[in-house]
């Protein structure tokens, strides 16, 4: 089914620009070789994982990663062909059969070395509004449309919670924001972070906003902003236990 599938990744991905989580999408193939250079994996109502895949999350989970899956990820196999029991159903802590039971995202379960939260539920999929605030009865048409709101599930700010405990290290970067300010982050450089900021309700500034940057990944050494509305400032970092924060 395009729309579960669709509305739940489009949803994920605004969840994570609305918490400010940084993210990058993976496609199937390529999961085999890149699965190491993340700490959370999420898999948003995706059922079709070739045994290869099922396989490579479960050793890489053991081996100390966080998973979050929701709908019928792992379902059915990579012909369509629907399996009896999730195939990842030893890691997310439930089948089927017990479907109901223990679907909720705030359910983090251990497994090996890693941590898991499943849902049978999409508490990340969103509604996507046209320009009249009506929703799309076909989410195949969203792409194509000149301007789309989405109204995300209230629950959007605590499965982000969910998504950072999922992490052996937390997350990169914490943005302390309105909602309506979505950030996005990636590496320039290895020496060099960017984080961007974009408001949505624009006609209402938003300033001072709290940038935390988690050591682990990433020493802040100086800071800058760049804005199209004023020229380039340089910015105070103040040193904490557990993150760098800049204002």
């Amino acid at each position: 089914d395009f729309d579960h599938h669709w509305g739940a990744l489009r949803g994920m991905e605004q969840t994570c620009l609305q918490n400010g989580i940084p993210f990058e999408l993976v496609f199937p193939e390529e999961l085999p070789e890149r699965i190491n250079d993340f700490d959370i994996l999420l898999i948003p109502d995706y059922p079709c994982l070739e045994e290869e895949n099922i396989s490579v999350i479960r050793n890489w989970v053991a081996e100390g990663g966080g998973l979050y899956a929701s709908g019928r990820t792992s379902l059915t196999d990579e012909h369509f062909q629907q399996r009896l029991d999730y195939a990842l159903a030893d890691l997310f802590g439930t089948g089927l059969e017990k479907e109901g039971v223990s679907c909720s995202p705030l359910n983090i379960v251990p497994y090996g070395k890693g941590k898991v939260a499943f849902t049978s539920s999409n508490p990340e999929k969103g509604v996507f509004l046209d320009e009249e605030g009506r929703p799309f009865k076909n989410l195949a048409d969203v792409s194509f449309q000149r301007k789309v709101r989405v109204r995300l599930n209230p629950e959007h700010p605590r499965l982000a919670r969910i998504i950072g405990e999922l992490g052996s290290r937390g997350l990169p970067v914490e943005v302390v924001a309105p909602c309506s300010v979505a950030a996005d982050a990636y590496y320039a450089t290895d020496k060099a972070l960017i984080l961007h900021l974009v408001n949505y309700e624009w006609r209402v500034g938003k300033r001072n906003i709290p940038v935390r940057v988690n050591p682990q990944f990433f020493r802040a050494k100086s800071a800058r902003v760049y804005s199209p509305d004023y020229n380039s400032q340089r910015l105070e970092i103040a040193r904490g236990k557990h993150f760098d924060e800049v204002i």
